[in-house]
């Protein structure tokens, strides 16, 4: 009985640490996405935000599987930064794998599993078609996008968007 109890009390306080790269990394409500010049450099006017809940889930299902690599860090400049929950991290991605890094721990790794690499590949090419056939469509039509801020004191949530023509 008591070898039972002290193997439930062991694998109660160390199953956090048998997990992939899970510490810190709370229900996702927004996933920011910056493209990367440097460790310590952003692409200006790179910033992507996902809160459709299919994407933050998969960024969040991603991120916690990831598994630890060993071994000495040494690896090229990020492509980009991921603000996920409270936790920040770099990312490398490919067709064929994924790599992250917690910024607060620039001496450890974590690959991402094939269907996470498949996953994330598969939102970051969705959004790219969506961008890029909206901007067609209003080429073709004519039109130019432009963002504003509509703020008014009763909605300061409301956001405007508007088209203005290009005659």
């Amino acid at each position: 009985m008591k070898k039972l109890l002290f193997i439930s009390v062991f694998l109660f306080a160390f199953m956090p640490s048998l997990g992939g790269c899970s510490k810190g990394i709370t229900e996702v409500k927004e996933v920011r996405i910056y493209e990367m010049e440097s460790f310590s450099e952003v692409k200006q006017d790179s910033l992507v935000i996902y809160t459709e809940p299919m994407a933050t889930k998969q960024f969040e299902k991603a991120f916690r599987s990831a598994k630890k690599k060993r071994g000495k860090v040494d690896i090229t400049d990020p492509e980009y930064k991921v603000e996920l929950g409270e936790k920040t991290y770099f990312l490398w991605l490919s067709q064929e794998s994924g790599t992250i890094m917690d910024v607060e721990d620039t001496n450890t790794i974590y690959s991402l599993i094939d269907s996470s690499v498949e996953n994330l590949n598969d939102i970051f090419r969705s959004s790219a078609r969506w961008r890029k056939a909206n901007w067609t469509h209003l080429q073709r039509a004519k039109y130019s996008a432009t963002w504003s801020l509509n703020v008014p004191e009763s909605k300061p949530w409301g956001i405007l968007h508007s088209l203005s023509s290009v005659v």
